[in-house]
């Protein structure tokens, strides 16, 4: 069970910090205008939350959300994950329409 998990371990850890770092450099291709048009959060709040996500999920480390899901790390890989996906879910196709429609 043991290189199975540290298997898990590696891709979670990974693929979770590649998504984050995904967003946050997405984030910096839309500009300001785009995210008043969305009549959301701002760009640098976006900004500052998947940095800040970033960096926790560095701090945690994927090994000890599944050794321990329900501890301390395991709630901030959740939070950090859950920010993320509002991001790509909701915020991230909202901005797109609207440099759509501006560059158009």
């Amino acid at each position: 069970m043991e290189p199975f998990v540290t298997a898990l371990s590696v891709v979670l850890g990974f693929g979770s910090l590649a998504l984050v770092a995904w967003g946050f450099i997405d984030a910096f291709g839309f500009d300001k205008e785009d995210f008043r048009t969305v009549n959301r959060m701002p760009r640098l709040v976006w900004i500052l939350i998947l940095l800040v996500g970033f960096f926790l999920l560095l701090l945690v480390g994927a090994r000890e959300v599944i050794a321990n899901p329900v501890s301390l790390g395991g709630a901030t890989w959740v939070a950090v994950m859950l920010a993320t996906g509002v991001y790509f879910y909701d915020q991230r196709p909202k901005l797109r329409l609207a440099r759509e429609r501006r560059v158009n």
